[in-house]
């Protein structure tokens, strides 16, 4: 191998490297940012929405039917199931939708700005590197496209 292809796998060799650094740094840091802003924002205004209204249907109708029969007794043992229930299926459905949303909408969108972000700087980055323009354009100038194309590479 020459001294020109040495240093142009040298350079792309660095630029995989550059590229691979560049990018799961600025991806992680994208992905996290983006994933904990939306899914505490979208988990709690649908957790709220969604307990609020089952909670008042779900303790009005029960307190209103006990509270005519016997209001100390059927009334905290109502509110207490009624609350505990709600707040549990309510929490469970309300976290797990906020949660796989705003995770596949997070991830999508981080890995595809960071990944062509850190693509584009990794290909401009290897195929300006002065080594493979300067394979590149030995080999061109000898009217040799392939081999120009190839032994920068």
């Amino acid at each position: 191998m020459s001294g020109a292809g040495v240093a142009g796998s040298a350079a792309a060799a660095f630029g995989l490297r550059a590229f691979l650094a560049a990018f799961f740094g600025a991806f992680l840091a994208a992905f996290f940012a983006v994933f904990l802003a939306v899914f505490l924002a979208a988990f709690f205004t649908v957790f709220l929405a969604a307990f609020l209204a089952v909670f008042l249907v779900a303790f009005l109708a029960a307190f209103l039917a006990v509270f005519l029969v016997a209001f100390l007794a059927a009334f905290l043992a109502v509110f207490l199931v009624a609350f505990l229930a709600v707040f549990l299926a309510v929490f469970l459905v309300a976290f797990f939708a906020a949660f796989l949303a705003v995770l596949r909408t997070a991830f999508l969108a981080a890995f595809f700005t960071v990944f062509l972000a850190a693509f584009l700087v990794a290909f401009l980055a290897t195929f300006l590197a002065p080594a493979f323009l300067a394979t590149f354009l030995v080999a061109f100038l000898a009217e040799d496209f392939l081999a120009a194309f190839l032994t920068a590479m």
